[in-house]
């Protein structure tokens, strides 16, 4: 995926509102995480501002990070970004999705357990800073199959 410096500086400014340091990435994070063969971005913009984002990688299923400005939460957007990302994986074949958050983000373990994820267990030190977090899964089928 090819993105300018100034959409990669957008996102990583989002996420720093979104998450501290150090747990928040860097340009340089941003910029390997987005250059991924299966990188894939979904955004949400209101008046040309970005005010949500998800990032995940297709290839492993993994869901990197779902941003939501401060001032545009509980609206549905997270939701929304998470929901499309997973019919994203869906379609591309992928078996499973899987998500790490930390054990204290109460509102984005309840978004995850809503459309399905389930805890595996817990990555402990998983964060720069020595925090831990729950790995989630959820398993994907292609729609309408069970």
């Amino acid at each position: 995926m090819k993105l300018t410096k100034k959409e990669i500086m957008e996102l990583v400014h989002l996420d720093g509102l979104c998450f501290e340091p150090p747990i928040c990435y860097t340009y340089r994070d941003m910029t390997n995480y987005i250059r991924r063969k299966g990188a894939t971005l979904l955004r949400k913009r209101k008046g040309g501002k970005l005010i949500a984002f998800c990032l995940g990688d297709s290839s492993d299923g993994n869901i990197i990070t779902v941003d939501v400005h401060p001032d545009y939460r509980r609206q549905g957007l997270g939701r929304q970004l998470l929901s499309k990302m997973l019919e994203n994986f869906r379609a591309l074949g992928v078996s499973k999705a899987v998500s790490q958050i930390a054990l204290d983000n109460i509102p984005s373990l309840r978004l995850h357990k809503s459309l399905g994820f389930e805890i595996r267990h817990i990555l402990y030190g998983y964060y720069p800073d020595g925090s831990d977090a729950f790995e989630l899964v959820l398993p994907l089928t292609p729609e309408g199959k069970s």
